[in-house]
């Protein structure tokens, strides 16, 4: 692998703090990055730092510098830096911090150029450390394996967040979600982001494209991960209040397999009519509790053999499901939280949750019964034995 135009040192003196559009006119530090190879190899961008090591030279700290990364349209980094992109893949000798701002791969023969540029934040206050104050870094890059992993979409943490297509402004309007185990640009996208967990690595994107729909108005959520895509550890409340939604496609493509909480994950998806989580791997998850919380139209669920054995928080996990029609199975006697699990559940016509248990759960599973409304169709059923 070889870089070139990139054996000076960038410099940052004498700067005052200008704003996020200011800095796009800048003149770019460019540099480029070529494998030299016949086969893909992965690569790492650090920027080091020469903070501190001059004790004679008043240095910027690194937290004042902003910095931006580009290669041809696509915007790899921007933020200051900060201790989170530290790394100890430190290449030259005398500088003191490195921070990794960008990770991909290239193709075999493959060369691909990179626009840098740096500024004092806007936001920096005017004090002692910064007037008159000297920052000098330089980009390393580093060769690396390519990491064959599932890219981790990001966690929104709860309900009430409210970027990128969680954004009610498109949630609400969203009405199908095809996941896809390949990236590659939706035509007719009116927005794009990336949701990864990791956002520096490109190795390690999660796209989202979001599109017009076939009916006016409402949208189509395209979500893409080469490979497929890993469901966070924390999916709290995911798909919630997606209030239009209909269809989910691809859910095969969605690896839960090291999901532990996934708490009002489709709670109010009242566009919902039939869902298939047969390929959902739950064994090491321990909360559901709204999980399906008002989904008053959803008529068939396909829960498959979903597996509870960790789970402990059921509260609200059918409630206001009023259509359902699904099967589950309670083999997990440490099940403790079940409040209005079942309240207002399959209360129309056709509807019905049918609950098979063990014998160490026949009491649990009539205790939970008793959360039912009047009118809600519930079925103990089958013994497992």
């Amino acid at each position: 692998m070889i870089l070139t135009d990139a054996t000076n040192a960038i410099n940052l003196q004498e700067a005052y703090p200008i704003t996020n559009e200011e800095a796009e006119k800048l003149t770019p530090y460019t540099f480029t990055i070529e494998n030299t190879c016949a086969d893909a190899t992965g690569y790492a961008i650090n920027l080091e730092s020469f903070t501190e090591t001059d004790y004679d030279t008043k240095w910027l700290p690194d937290s004042s510098v902003r910095t931006s990364l580009v290669s041809g349209s696509n915007k790899l980094f921007f933020d200051d830096l900060y201790e989170t992109y530290l790394t100890e893949e430190k290449v030259i000798e005398n500088t003191v911090y490195a921070y990794k701002i960008h990770k991909g791969i290239l193709n075999g023969k493959e060369s691909k150029q990179f626009s840098l540029r740096l500024w004092l934040d806007y936001d920096t206050p005017a004090s002692e450390d910064v007037m008159n104050a000297t920052w000098q870094g330089k980009i390393t890059v580093i060769a690396s394996s390519i990491n064959n992993d599932l890219p981790v979409i990001q966690t929104i943490g709860d309900s009430s967040y409210d970027e990128e297509f969680w954004n009610p402004i498109y949630k609400e309007k969203i009405s199908k979600i095809i996941m896809e185990d390949n990236i590659h640009e939706i035509d007719n996208a009116i927005e794009s982001w990336n949701v990864a967990e990791d956002k520096i690595d490109e190795t390690k994107r999660v796209m989202a494209y979001l599109a017009p729909s076939e009916v006016e108005g409402l949208f189509t959520l395209y979500l893409q991960g080469n490979g497929g895509i890993k469901a966070n550890e924390d999916s709290n409340s995911f798909f919630g209040a997606f209030t239009s939604l209909e269809t989910i496609e691809g859910l095969e493509h969605f690896d839960t397999s090291n999901v532990v909480n996934m708490w009002a994950m489709f709670s109010e998806c009242s566009s919902l009519k039939s869902l298939d989580l047969s390929s959902f791997d739950t064994s090491n998850v321990t909360e559901i509790s709204l999980m399906f919380n008002f989904c008053n139209n959803l008529t068939n669920l396909n829960l498959g053999n979903l597996n509870l054995t960790k789970v402990t928080g059921m509260s609200m996990l059918f409630h206001e499901c009023q259509n359902l029609k699904t099967t589950i199975n309670i083999t997990n006697p440490n099940i403790t939280t079940y409040e209005y699990m079942l309240t207002n559940a399959a209360i129309n016509e056709e509807s019905q949750i049918i609950i098979n248990y063990t014998q160490e759960t026949s009491d649990l599973v009539d205790q939970m019964i008793l959360t039912k409304s009047e009118n809600s169709n519930i079925i103990k059923d089958t013994l497992i034995q």
